[in-house]
């Protein structure tokens, strides 16, 4: 009842036929993916890695993931590892994987590639995977200073399909099921599974979900696709991959972002700013948003009052929200009290706060390189069009001070209504 064909989300699976709800769409034994647990033996450790386990931090670092890219490259002649075969099957499917220089997750990315993004805390976290896969697999890593063109290795190839394509081996829908109110459970898998074909449903609005069953045979598990709505022949199987993912970490599994705003997007705002602003000593900001989560912030803003200046009330801002996510992403982010004093609240207090934050917020958005119209720009005459990574990057950083641009904006009208004569 489905086909895979390339859509306007790149290769996908599509209806070939009407298909109602509960239908089962795709069935993939379990034996017939590549498996790894959360947790492994210390002789597992030692196969992946292909000799003797010499530092306790490699086997720290061999997480399930690593060790699922592992066996990906083993069965498809990469590598040779000890009780890992090579397979015509994953050699013939690996075929229909990304090609190596589409990449676009940063752990795949030279350094210069790392810059464009105009995200700090993005490519550190790039740079820390490739540094963990260096340690790890040193073989078969580029060394830092190697030209863009080494870039990716096998080993990164395979790491960032597995951390953008593998499944969780998660019990049937109905046994996710909470008792009251039928909540779904978020019960985590010590079980995970790259499953051909099941791997190619894209992204979006879901109209279908997975469970991995049990069969008569308790060992004989499948991973079974099934609609959650009724679905017309030509449309695509769409899942979705994270209920709340910010782009950064969106790009970092998946190698994009979504245009036109994320509601789930983050500002990291740091608990103390206004220490760190008074003290003239702000810190890069990689170092942004780790504070304890208990730790209370130093400046904050009354919410009820900013929704009041933005022309929001019970009545009409879950539409406004929905409608808008760059509006929803930002007051998610900014510090704000649902608490009202006692004795009020003082409007230049409240606009010095509000300052404060316009200021930081300012100057994150002055750190991105070039401009949105430049940026824009590119992207209209296709002049990327030919590298998917720098189009990629180009979309992150066009996409990251939107968001931004968006917060000067309603800092900006915040304050000027606070001030305004009475």
């Amino acid at each position: 009842s489905v086909e895979l064909r390339v859509g306007e989300r790149g290769r996908g699976v599509f209806a070939t036929e009407d298909i109602n709800f509960g239908d089962e769409l795709i069935s993939v034994p379990l034996d017939k993916c590549l498996v790894a647990h959360r947790s492994a033996t210390s002789d597992e450790v030692e196969r992946v890695l292909g000799r003797s386990l010499s530092d306790p931090a490699q086997a720290a670092a061999l997480t399930w993931d690593v060790r699922l890219a592992v066996a990906l490259l083993a069965a498809t002649g990469k590598v040779e590892r000890e009780g890992m075969e090579k397979s015509a099957f994953w050699e013939e499917y690996a075929t229909l994987l990304p090609e190596r220089a589409s990449m676009t997750q940063p752990l795949c990315l030279h350094k210069d590639y790392l810059d464009r993004f105009g995200h700090q805390e993005l490519a550190d976290g790039g740079s820390a995977q490739q540094k963990r896969l260096r340690m790890l697999f040193p073989e078969l890593m580029p060394k830092p200073d190697a030209k863009s063109s080494e870039f990716p290795a096998w080993i990164m190839w395979a790491f960032a399909c597995v951390r953008s394509r593998a499944y969780t081996c998660l019990p049937p829908l109905a046994e996710r099921a909470a008792g009251a109110g039928g909540q779904m459970q978020t019960a985590e898998s010590d079980e995970f599974a790259f499953v051909p074909l099941l791997d190619f449903v894209n992204h979006g609005e879901p109209n279908a979900d997975f469970e991995c069953a049990k069969n008569a045979d308790p060992t004989a598990r499948r991973f079974i696709l099934r609609a959650l709505a009724p679905i017309q022949k030509g449309e695509e199987v769409l899942i979705n991959y994270r209920v709340e993912m910010s782009n950064r970490i969106c790009q970092a599994l998946y190698g994009f972002v979504p245009r036109g705003g994320n509601h789930n997007d983050v500002l990291h705002i740091p608990r103390t700013l206004k220490g760190i602003l008074e003290a003239q000593d702000r810190p890069p900001e990689g170092k942004l948003g780790v504070e304890s989560p208990e730790e209370p912030s130093d400046i904050e803003l009354h919410a009820f009052l900013l929704e009041q200046a933005l022309g929001m009330d019970e009545n009409n801002a879950e539409q406004i929200l929905s409608n808008d996510p760059r509006l929803n992403a930002v007051l998610q982010s900014l510090p704000m009290t649902v608490d009202t004093p006692s004795d009020g609240i003082d409007p230049q207090v409240e606009a010095s706060n509000a300052q404060l934050l316009l200021d930081f917020v300012s100057t994150q958005m002055r750190e991105i390189s070039g401009t949105a119209e430049e940026d824009e720009q590119f992207l209209l005459d296709g002049a990327v069009a030919g590298d998917p990574r720098e189009q990629s990057a180009m979309i992150y950083r066009v996409e990251r001070r939107a968001l931004f641009g968006k917060a000067v904006a309603i800092l900006q009208g915040y304050i000027g209504v606070l001030l305004a004569p009475r």
